[in-house]
């Protein structure tokens, strides 16, 4: 399981650099990143400015994500033998759930992406068919915490 979820994450992270970079590529050179109540852009950052910020985010959170898991497994390798058989398989399922959380948190930068990328195209789009984005990605973080919850909870040997 912890190799599914590794590789999982991994192409989490190439698919949030291919979206980044296609998103890029069409983006204006002055990006709506706030709307007023009319629906229309008033904060503005530059093209390049916005992608380094996103990048630079988008980095940090996985590299954070992906240390605390390296660090939990590390501890967890060290202690074996001092650990319950409980207290070592809840911090390994807790390792891969932190890749799992990244992984999500890697499917909700892509989907605000998609939706910038919709607020900022020069083509009449209709704005409503993204609504879907707005939600889709803290529902699918939200339900990637509440898989915390499961993992405190559940039956070890």
């Amino acid at each position: 399981m912890s190799r599914l979820i590794k590789y999982l994450w991994f192409l989490s992270v190439l698919a949030l650099l291919a979206s980044l970079l296609w998103i890029y590529a069409s983006l204006p050179s002055e990006v709506g990143v706030l709307a007023n109540t009319l629906g229309e852009a008033d904060e503005f950052l530059g093209k390049n400015q916005f992608f380094y910020l996103v990048f630079g985010f988008c980095a940090l959170i996985n590299v954070i994500l992906f240390g605390l898991r390296n660090m939990v497994i590390s501890y967890a390798e060290r202690f074996r033998r001092k650990l319950t058989a409980y207290r070592l398989s809840l911090q390994l399922a807790l390792a891969d759930w932190m890749l799992a959380f990244a992984s999500s948190l890697n499917v909700f930068f892509i989907l605000a992406l998609v939706y910038i990328a919709a607020f900022n195209s020069t083509e009449d789009i209709n704005l409503e068919a993204y609504e879907v984005l707005v939600y889709a990605g803290p529902v699918l973080v939200a339900g990637v915490l509440l898989s915390l919850v499961f993992f405190f909870l559940k039956k070890r040997a």
